[in-house]
């Protein structure tokens, strides 16, 4: 039975992770950590932790994602995004370990005009989307094979995200004001953890490190993404749009960052749900 480790499992892509898992319980055995279980910025505790399990795949899904924080915490940041992933990507090295590490659509400046692909010109414009591509790049100077898969607007019914901050919001305001010219395509995290677990399975078609974009299909703004929340949890509450200049953040954000799946749905031969679809069915579970 493969033995794979599971980093950062109390975010939410993690519990996710964790709540599908039992579709492959014949197949995985999977162990989850956290910090406090183990800590990617210590390489030698890594190291340790893999040679006892016999590890043979890694998912990591440890991040620091406070986009505006990371801008005053910057060593933090890039000591968790670009060391800790050098560190796992190292340690995958020595034992022959399969690395799939979660990136972010904030690796572009959103200036294309049009769904990113893989290969597309990065040029991240904040802190944090500088230290995910920083990981990125030290992952695949390693020479391990191992997958980066590019996703956004993550969301689910765990942990904090947008869509419970939105549904808090619309229960305690009469109205909320949200950017509408910032686009992009929000992810189910269930989904998103369903196809890592695929990339596991097919990981054996993989030679060197292969990036990958997921999120789940269409394309939308912050503010279409509020305004279907609402609208759908049945509150009352008036959405409203601004621009991001009358919205003024810490970190700058891309202005599009449409990533296209194209890749992916071809590697494992699959359709994508559309973001509508998959929001509404997410909010059955926390309304």
């Amino acid at each position: 039975m493969e033995q794979i480790l599971v980093t950062g499992s109390e975010g939410q892509l993690g519990r996710c992770i964790h709540e599908i898992s039992d579709m492959y319980h014949d197949r995985f055995q999977i162990h989850y950590t956290d910090i406090k279980e183990l800590d990617i910025t210590n390489p030698e505790a890594i190291g340790e932790y893999c040679k006892k399990r016999e590890i043979s795949t890694i998912i990591n899904t440890a991040a620091y994602t406070a986009v505006d924080l990371a801008e005053e915490q910057m060593d933090i940041c890039y000591m968790i995004n670009r060391d800790g992933v050098s560190h796992l990507s190292n340690v995958a090295k020595e034992n022959g370990i399969f690395l799939i590490h979660i990136s972010t659509d904030y690796v572009f400046d959103g200036q294309f005009g049009g769904a990113y692909i893989e290969t597309d010109q990065t040029n991240p414009l904040s802190v944090y989307g500088k230290s995910k591509l920083a990981g990125e790049d030290k992952m695949k100077e390693t020479g391990i094979d191992g997958i980066i898969i590019r996703t956004s607007w993550l969301y689910s019914h765990y942990g904090k995200n947008f869509l419970k901050t939105i549904l808090r919001l619309s229960q305690e305001r009469r109205r909320i004001q949200v950017v509408s010219d910032q686009y992009g395509t929000p992810t189910n995290g269930i989904d998103l953890a369903k196809i890592i677990l695929m990339m596991v399975e097919e990981k054996h078609r993989i030679s060197g490190v292969e990036t990958f974009h997921y999120t789940n299909s269409g394309k939308c703004s912050w503010y279409d993404f509020a305004r279907l929340i609402v609208e759908r949890s049945g509150s009352k509450c008036q959405v409203e749009p601004i621009e991001t200049a009358s919205y003024p953040t810490k970190a700058r954000r891309p202005q599009d960052s449409e990533l296209s799946k194209e890749k992916l749905k071809h590697f494992l031969g699959i359709e994508i749900s559309s973001w509508e679809e998959r929001v509404e069915s997410t909010l059955q579970k926390v309304l």
